[in-house]
């Protein structure tokens, strides 16, 4: 999307891209500013200036950023401690692995929507409405049909720009950090020896152009640690089915088709560990034990 500079804008502190106007929004008069009916995130406004496209306004980096943790799988490569808990609140250290990935998130991130399915009611007991002042709230994919199909559960509750992070996976809070710098961002582990994930394709300028994952092995290059950088925008697309016999609906597949149309960012992850096995949370112990 291209960024311009919009000397109206009520917010000094704005930044102001090129949209197509909305849903559920009345066109006024010339730089005649108004409110979207549902309810918006705090400093959103849209405001039309005449002959011009629709512009939208929000801070640079605005305190009503979130985000999402798909959480919802069985985790059957798990068992047999998922028969008991679900996986993604298996312990490390003394923590669930959503524990840990809730204090890497950055304080610019105000509110978390967890996806929620196999043994579901476990999270909310555990976590309520609030986590050190983030408020937190509950989606529960019916159909587990993927990483998309999880994150299109919760599109009613998403505004605007969201985090994207798997519920088993950890995440050091220094690449957080760093994929927030970008408005649409993918993050990706370099890779040397051949491991199980799907394979991050470039373009020659270096932001994300597809996955290349048939066999689902990566020998060498980046693969796919499973945290995004999104908009409300990726839902003008359909989910893409991840291919073969899978009714999934792959979230890296959907991006994909998003990334022929606005540039996407791999951003290089420092450290990531991909939980998948019992024998990996003694691997976790280690990974959180080098943040410390």
């Amino acid at each position: 999307m291209t960024q311009v500079k919009h000397t109206a804008c009520p917010n000094p502190k704005a930044r102001c891209t090129l949209a197509k106007p909305q849903r559920g929004i009345r066109h006024v008069a010339p730089w005649v500013f108004f409110w979207k009916r549902n309810r918006p995130p705090p400093m959103q406004v849209l405001c039309i200036p005449a002959a011009k496209p629709t512009e939208y306004c929000t801070p640079i980096k605005p305190d009503s950023t979130q985000a999402v943790i798909l959480a919802a799988g069985k985790g059957t490569r798990m068992s047999p401690l998922t028969e008991t808990r679900p996986k993604p609140m298996q312990m490390v250290a003394g923590k669930n692995l959503i524990e840990w990935k809730l204090e890497a998130l950055p304080d610019e991130i105000r509110e978390v929507v967890i996806v929620i399915g196999h043994q579901g009611e476990q999270i909310k007991i555990y976590f309520g409405d609030a986590w050190r002042g983030k408020a937190i709230r509950y989606v529960v994919q019916k159909e587990l049909n993927g990483t998309a199909g999880a994150l299109w559960a919760a599109r009613e509750h998403l505004h605007e720009r969201f985090l994207v992070m798997m519920g088993d996976d950890l995440y050091a809070k220094e690449d957080i950090a760093r994929m927030l710098d970008h408005e649409w961002a993918i993050g990706g582990q370099e890779i040397i020896n051949k491991e199980v994930g799907g394979e991050i394709l470039s373009n020659p300028d270096g932001t994300f152009a597809g996955m290349n994952e048939p066999w689902h092995f990566v020998e060498h290059g980046l693969m796919n640690t499973g945290l995004y950088v999104l908009s409300t925008e990726i839902f003008a697309y359909d989910p893409v089915p991840v291919g073969g016999s899978s009714t999934e609906f792959g979230l890296p597949h959907t991006l994909t088709v998003l990334a022929k149309d606005m540039p996407v960012a791999i951003v290089r992850a420092t450290k990531w560990l991909q939980v998948t096995t019992p024998e990996d949370l003694q691997k976790a112990t280690e990974f959180v034990s080098m943040k410390q």
